[in-house]
């Protein structure tokens, strides 16, 4: 049996790591002793939540694969970051807590010294993109120097060019320069933007319009639990009964074996969630801290429901409009040979959301309407094509939702495959 139901020497080092890195952002805001330790001790607690909260994940979607495979005779791959995440960190935790980081330096390093002033602070897209990098180097056979060494500057890279493409339309969209885009959702954003100018009519703003509102679905856990049990009851009454028998001996009505398999599913991505916020907590504000004494005109790159109030309307738009599109592709990806990437409903509401606002921004409903749509093609078919050219990424059945994650997750794997 493996020491401690399951954390090798590798998961131990990993949170060590974190539990230094929380140390020293804590010392960085110039804490107290007693503070610090108790920060080391969240932070390791943490982590610890995350791997347990990942391996509930494993267990329903486990069960997810199957029936798919039983119903349907293709792979289904299911769109959620936080889980892709976890799922990851199990796997690759000393990987994408060194990438993190020197990543975060890279970051710092670059605001200092180039032109490009965005210190990123979204935590938690911080270590979405390094798991990502770190599954792609690994499962490209890079070793551990060279997966840290790359992973770092490309994460360094990401923060600060990922705000800086988008950033003329954030300043029109704010009226200040204060502050920027710090969500990888960039790529779509920009591609939203143009749409809107090219063919949208700004005269006819999506503020002029009522519209319902999406505020039930703003709770990622009602958005994944809906999600979640709407997709099991699609493949456990397509499978048949035998497909989902508990046991030998013991069998479940479909409908309540559904909904018990996407209520486990959302506690995993709750559990995995709160697990991230305590690994992370401590980093953005030592991040600022720093870049406010060191980094003269540093700009705050922050989450995207942040510009959410600037365009409401938009943001129901962009994620009706995203959705639809992934729903749309969805069944025509395994004629080209790809899994089939199911949307997930968190997933399109916060990239399709940002997608949208953009693209009222320039091009007014239309524009929010196409941004949308534009956000929910290229969601679904970067990690399909991903997933087509590098297998598994070493965990089954979920994939990240965020445009930029896709874009970089590429040209490493292209890069890795050209040196190699």
């Amino acid at each position: 049996m493996t020491p401690f139901f399951g954390i090798d020497n590798r998961l131990v080092l990993a949170a060590l790591l974190f539990g230094l890195l929380s140390a020293s952002a804590l010392l960085v805001q110039k804490k107290q002793w007693p503070d610090i330790i108790s920060g080391v001790i969240k932070t390791i607690t943490g982590f610890v939540i995350l791997i347990a909260g990942g391996r509930l994940l494993l267990y329903s979607l486990d069960w997810f694969g199957r029936l798919f495979r039983s119903a349907f005779k293709v792979e289904g791959v299911i769109m959620n970051t936080d889980a892709m995440a976890a799922l990851a960190i199990n796997r690759f935790a000393l990987e994408t807590v060194l990438i993190l980081i020197f990543g975060t330096f890279v970051n710092l390093l670059l605001a200092k010294y180039t032109r490009f002033k965005y210190i990123f602070l979204t935590g938690h897209h911080t270590l979405y993109m390094a798991c990502t990098l770190a599954a792609v180097l690994t499962s490209s056979g890079a070793k551990l120097a060279v997966t840290v060494a790359v992973g770092s500057i490309v994460l360094g890279l990401a923060m600060v060019f990922s705000p800086a493409i988008i950033h003329p339309f954030t300043r029109r969209l704010t009226g200040s320069d204060d502050i920027a885009l710090g969500y990888y959702g960039a790529v779509s954003s920009l591609l939203a933007a143009w749409l809107g100018k090219v063919c949208g009519n700004r005269s006819k703003p999506a503020q002029n319009y009522r519209l319902p509102s999406i505020a039930f679905f703003r709770d990622s856990n009602n958005a994944v639990t809906l999600t979640m049990l709407l997709l099991f009851l699609a493949v456990s009454l397509s499978a048949g009964g035998s497909a989902w028998e508990a046991s030998d001996s013991d069998r479940m009505n479909a409908v309540l074996f559904a909904a018990i398999q996407a209520i486990i599913f959302a506690a995993g991505v709750y559990i995995v969630f709160a697990g991230i916020r305590m690994l992370i907590n401590d980093l953005a504000p030592a991040v600022q801290r720093l870049a406010a004494r060191f980094i003269p005109g540093g700009k705050s790159a922050v989450d995207s429901p942040t510009f959410f109030p600037f365009a409401a309307n938009a943001v129901m738009l962009g994620f009706v409009s995203s959705l639809v599109a992934g729903l749309l592709l969805m069944p025509l990806l395994p004629a080209f040979g790809m899994s089939v990437i199911i949307p997930g409903i968190a997933a399109h509401l916060f990239s399709g959301a940002t997608a949208g606002i953009y693209g009222n921004l320039t091009g007014g409903v239309r524009g929010a309407v196409l941004g949308g749509a534009a956000n929910g093609i290229l969601t679904t078919l970067l990690p399909a094509v991903l997933l087509l050219l590098a297998g598994s990424l070493g965990f089954q059945h979920i994939i990240f939702s965020d445009g930029d994650i896709g874009v970089v997750g590429l040209i490493v794997l292209l890069l890795v495959r050209w040196m190699m």
